[in-house]
């Protein structure tokens, strides 16, 4: 993807940060948990007025960085051992790992918790194979019924994707190759509906715009009109 990308000098660092322009009517900015600052802009606005409001939230935005960073190394350093009394998520939902001796072997959600079945109980491998087994299954098809929801939009703009895929992804939650390939994040599956959908019209404006300029924005608004507040809960916190 093409970015625009943009620098300022804040004391001895300097501020990167991405332009775009859309229909909107303020200036907004936006941070990230991978640090990137997001700047859209409405079409009519002069370089040096985003550079003076990026000087303004300057403060605001190397702290909002700084917490990200944090929460970012703590998800690194947490180890997942996949034992009863752990938090896993789906929907958004907050779900803890039960094991239930059983004849029948099955891994669900009852109640407020993600229970898994068995005769013997599972060693954190095996758990951890079924649990992710589970999820791409939950994403699979959560993810594609969702899709289909959305499906009103290729008819009306006259294109089509070329194959949709679900996969693990370590640094996106969607992608969208110049044949009209997607793929979406097995993790999105976590996330609550409302930032899966995001995503996705993300992803199918990308099917017509593969950069994020005036264009690809301007088709984002025309069918999601709430897509930043979408976005900023998707890249808020870890759920």
């Amino acid at each position: 993807m093409v970015k625009n990308i943009w620098q300022v000098p804040y004391g001895t660092t300097r501020i990167e940060f991405n332009v775009a322009y859309s229909s909107r009517k303020t200036l907004g900015i936006s941070v990230y948990p991978n640090a990137e600052v997001q700047v859209v802009a409405p079409y009519e606005t002069k370089p040096a007025q985003i550079e003076e409001k990026i000087m303004k939230k300057a403060a605001w935005i190397s702290r909002q960085i700084r917490r990200f960073k944090s929460i970012e190394a703590d998800r690194i350093t947490r180890k997942i051992e996949y034992v009863p009394g752990e938090t896993f998520y789906l929907l958004g939902r907050k779900y803890r790992l039960k094991y239930i001796p059983d004849t029948l072997e099955i891994i669900r959600i009852e109640g407020r918790c993600l229970v898994v079945r068995g005769k013997t109980r599972p060693g954190p491998e095996k758990m951890e194979r079924l649990i992710s087994n589970w999820y791409r299954a939950q994403a699979k098809m959560i993810i594609l019924e969702r899709w289909e929801r959305h499906h009103h939009i290729l008819r009306k703009e006259k294109f089509s994707a070329h194959r949709i895929s679900i996969r693990s992804m370590k640094h996106r939650w969607g992608s969208c190759t110049e044949n009209g390939s997607i793929s979406f994040n097995v993790a999105l599956v976590q996330k609550p509906v409302q930032c899966i959908d995001y995503v996705i019209v993300h992803e199918l404006c990308h099917l017509k715009y593969m950069d994020h300029g005036k264009g690809f924005y301007r088709m984002l608004g025309k069918y999601m009109g709430d897509w930043e507040r979408r976005k900023a809960r998707l890249e808020s916190s870890m759920h």
